[in-house]
């Protein structure tokens, strides 16, 4: 055997055990991933070496036997798509070690890319913008990339500034802009490393017809135990600005990642994860689950073009979302961030900790934010539990739906909205006001069993159409109110005004007032049918006494229930009740039964 020989030939092993990962992933799939759906068979003769060295089993080829070298200077493109055409479909193209440089691959068939040897594919220098390193033009078929190396080469790119949105991208794949077909597609990327990305490191556009909008037609995606690396921060724009952009009919899962911008900010910040739709006039879902990934340093700021993105960001048509067991460290921007056209959305068990400041640093809020939906309905069913914020600004939660003040924008209230075993702690800061859990514009929620610390409200809800329930609550260190509940009077359609039922329970509250905070209440009610408060606890100290322990503006139409509360602490008056009938029985104020 020759010396190029000998460089280029790869163990059996190897490649047995590639064509056995292949055949689990066709399983998992339900797919032929790694094999020929044709039942083709690769020999060396079709690509001339009769030796068999270079392509010595069945369904596997090298990309060196086309004349590819991955020394770092040459340009491998040309001998790299040879590999890609001569492939049967569902084949395994395999990269020994070196570096490949690229400008555009275009893939067409059921392919598996692999390297155990850290082949790194970089792109070539001083390329046009939109550029693409792995297109993928072809629906209804099944590739994956697995232990590669993708190298954006982007310091030697065309750099973005604030009007241009330029992007290059590693793999892209844009369902919705080729051929139809009646089938899933499958996309598979495990253990590889991005690095020093252009703008998107995985960018996917399902197809975002109504008629094409179930599962037999979805792109399905799973991107699992990669390393992703810098980026850089676009020109305003959405999807441009995030190293995985996600739109359409896409549904999988995204787990196991890493992301490190291990850089300064130099001019918006970077998105890590953004789902939206491709077509703001068809209303069609992608569900996906978020699981177990590490984020650094992401998140973006802007206040002009789409606004700022969170570190995940679903922008526009979710459903059955799970962002669950993430951790978010010095995020720039919120952790997560969403919007109300979503639905079955469900936010748990994720660790947020910390926040990115500097000068360019525009709007502080980096826990959990759920706004108003920009496009098509106003949706329901949004769980936010068993997470932890700490050391952030701004608002801990919020959850914010619509209402007929923002026509002729989607209005909807948000339904059935669950806050619960959340771990609250906000940086206090003077002049910035801060909430634990805000909800607003919504029918029913439960607030419950979280822990809430250092904010100027604990919990603030308004615009409550229906009911809400908030107990079992330990809120800590609040400087201004502990609970304000405000309903509804707007006279919208299919919703009477004042019709809102309140039920407050079994809450701790403990705080030390501020010498120059004469207006401290622990509770604050108006706009209501009923209200039920039992079984608080409020300890308050301090040289300055709170205003009141529960206080009430216009309009509440019914009974103001208060029974089994316990303060302790001096407080000027136990009740300020403008409107609304009292009933009140066994209140304590310093261990005397409140007259």
């Amino acid at each position: 055997m020759n010396q190029n020989e000998s460089e280029v030939k790869i163990s059996r092993r190897k490649l047995l055990g590639a064509a056995s990962t292949a055949a689990v992933t066709g399983l998992m799939f339900g797919s032929g991933v790694g094999f020929a759906r044709q039942g083709s068979v690769v020999t060396a003769s079709v690509y001339g070496n009769a030796s068999g060295d270079c392509c010595p089993y069945p369904n596997a080829i090298l990309v060196t036997c086309f004349g590819a070298t991955g020394d770092g200077s040459t340009d491998d493109t040309a001998a790299i798509q040879s590999a890609i055409d001569a492939a049967a479909a569902g084949s395994t193209v395999y990269f020994p070690s070196g570096t490949y440089i690229v400008t555009s691959l275009t893939i067409g068939k059921s392919i598996r890319f692999l390297s155990y040897d850290s082949a790194t594919i970089k792109f070539k220098n001083s390329l046009g913008q939109r550029t693409v390193m792995f297109d993928i033009q072809t629906n209804g078929i099944d590739v994956s990339f697995e232990n590669m190396i993708f190298d954006g080469n982007k310091d030697n790119q065309i750099a973005p500034d604030q009007l241009n949105r330029l992007y290059y991208r590693i793999v892209y794949w844009s369902a919705r802009d080729r051929a139809y077909v009646n089938d899933k597609s499958f996309l598979s990327i495990r253990k590889c490393k991005f690095l020093n990305t252009p703008s998107n490191a995985i960018f996917l556009i399902g197809y975002d017809d109504a008629d094409k909008a179930d599962l037999d037609q979805s792109l399905l995606v799973k991107i699992e135990d990669n390393y992703f690396e810098k980026g850089y921060e676009n020109a305003p724009g959405h999807l441009d600005t995030s190293v995985i952009a996600i739109s359409g009919n896409c549904n999988g899962i995204v787990s196991d990642n890493t992301f490190i911008k291990n850089e300064p900010i130099a001019m918006y910040g970077l998105g890590a994860i953004t789902i939206t739709t491709a077509d703001i006039a068809v209303e069609v879902f992608s569900s996906l689950v978020i699981r177990n990934n590490l984020f650094k340093h992401y998140g973006r700021q802007t206040t002009t073009g789409v606004g700022p993105i969170g570190v995940i960001d679903f922008y526009a048509s979710c459903e059955k979302l799970l962002i669950d067991g993430n951790r978010f460290v010095d995020s720039y921007y919120a952790a997560i961030k969403g919007k109300t056209n979503s639905r079955n959305c469900i936010v748990t068990n994720n660790c947020i900790e910390g926040a990115l400041i500097n000068e360019k640093s525009i709007i502080k809020s980096f826990g959990i934010s759920i706004g108003r939906g920009t496009y098509f309905g106003i949706y329901d069913k949004y769980t936010i539990s068993n997470n932890i914020i700490k050391k952030i600004y701004g608002n801990g939660i919020e959850v914010i739906g619509s209402n007929a003040a923002f026509s002729p924008a989607p209005v909807g209230k948000i339904k059935d909205v669950l806050v619960t075993g959340n771990s609250v702690e906000v940086i206090a800061e003077p002049g910035t006001a801060s909430y634990g859990v805000l909800v607003q514009h919504f029918e029913n929620a439960v607030i419950s069993h979280n822990i809430l610390k250092n904010n100027d409200r604990a919990i603030y809800c308004s615009d409550c159409k229906v009911g809400a329930v908030i107990t079992n609550n330990e809120l800590f260190d609040t400087k201004k109110i502990f609970i304000i509940f405000q309903g509804f009077n707007n006279g919208e359609t299919g919703y009477p005004d004042y019709n809102a039922d309140l039920i407050v329970s079994n809450n701790l509250m403990r705080t030390t007032i501020e010498p120059d905070n004469l207006k401290f209440w622990c509770f604050y009610f108006e706009k209501l049918s009923n209200v039920a408060s039992t079984g608080n606890v409020v300890r308050i100290s301090g040289s300055t006494a709170a205003e009141n322990f529960m206080r009430t503006g216009a309009s509440i139409l019914g009974n103001l229930s208060v029974h089994q509360n316990l303060v302790q602490g001096a407080v000027s008056a136990y009740f300020a009740v403008i409107s609304g009938t009292v009933t009140q029985t066994q209140n304590l104020h310093n261990g005397v039964i409140v007259p």
